[in-house]
């Protein structure tokens, strides 16, 4: 028996989806729509593997001065009027 519980929310609207006995389906409570288990999760597995290759991307890249305007010198007071 399973001892893993994942509640995967419908592709089509986001509502929750509940694991119907009759159909063996994935079924959304509010629109309706109807998955295979294997469909759902191979969708998350493919959307955690696009987050974590941007995650990884994002930490190779080099670090990007705070000040987007660049650094310019700021020119010394002359203390001349």
């Amino acid at each position: 028996m399973p001892t893993q519980v994942t509640n995967y929310q419908c592709p089509a609207c986001t509502g929750p989806l509940h694991f119907s006995a009759e159909t063996g389906k994935l079924v959304c409570d509010y629109c309706d729509s109807r998955f295979e288990v294997e469909e759902v999760e191979a969708l998350y597995r493919e959307r955690q593997d696009k987050a974590d290759a941007k995650a990884d991307a994002a930490a190779a890249a080099p670090k990007q001065s705070r000040d987007s305007r660049g650094s310019h010198p700021v020119p010394a007071e002359t203390g001349k009027s």
